[in-house]
């Protein structure tokens, strides 16, 4: 799969179910740029950014909390738990497969004012390929 060769194969994963199951066991961290966050997020996320991100998330956070940091497909993601895991957070992880995978699979997602939604920002037109469920944006 093309996404696989996109991302780095020792940055360790978690799966959506599982991430789902224990989403209160996590920092959950968005590694999309803002506009994208302010469509739709993971309810509960926490907002990191990837050209310039905001490291002053991390500033609250005891070394040993586990993260899971997600975007749209897991690259940008899989940059990011690079380098939170070279900051000293050992417990960060990818999700995998991304909200795209997450809204692919019916789980909800929530805009700007943690309300349900059903709109999905997409990045770009060939990424948006890769969405099944939920009104697309670009």
């Amino acid at each position: 799969m093309v996404r696989q060769r996109m991302v780095s194969s020792g940055i360790p994963f978690v799966d959506i179910t599982h991430a789902r199951a224990n989403h209160g066991a996590y920092l959950v961290l968005d590694a999309r740029e803002r506009v994208e966050f302010e469509v739709s997020h993971l309810a509960g996320s926490v907002w990191l950014g990837f050209d310039q991100p905001d490291w002053s998330v991390l500033d609250a956070w005891p070394r040993d909390t586990k993260i899971l940091v997600y975007c749209s497909v897991g690259l940008r993601s899989s940059l990011m738990v690079e380098k939170i895991r070279a900051a000293g957070f050992s417990e960060t992880y990818n999700l995998h497969r991304g909200i795209f995978g997450w809204v692919n699979r019916g789980f909800p997602i929530v805009n700007n004012k943690e309300q349900r939604t059903d709109r999905i920002h997409c990045y770009n037109r060939l990424f948006g390929t890769w969405v099944r469920q939920g009104k697309k944006v670009y």
